[in-house]
């Protein structure tokens, strides 16, 4: 294999198996969520302009953003200093 081939395939590897544990990590966040009785509005696999979106039973918006690395939950009324920008 060439060290192109190998270089893409290692790349490649490794944006898969983080995109796995983002998953892996937000659903604790969602599922945590749902124990605790507070209705997530959005769960995201990713960043940036979405490429696939479909809305559940429960009202909750599940995206496949085009940028892998990383995903977040999105709680209603989740208006903590943590969601808001600086004001700079």
């Amino acid at each position: 294999m060439s060290l192109i081939g190998t270089g893409f395939l290692t790349i490649f590897s490794f944006v898969f198996l983080i995109s796995i544990v983002v998953v892996i990590h937000e659903l604790g966040h969602y599922w945590a969520g749902r124990l605790c009785g507070v209705h997530a509005e959005a769960f995201s696999m990713g960043f940036g302009p979405t490429i696939a979106s479909w809305r559940d039973k429960r009202g909750t918006v599940w995206r496949i953003a085009a940028f892998p690395l990383g995903g977040y939950v999105k709680f209603l009324g989740d208006a903590g200093a943590a969601s808001e920008p600086d004001a700079e």
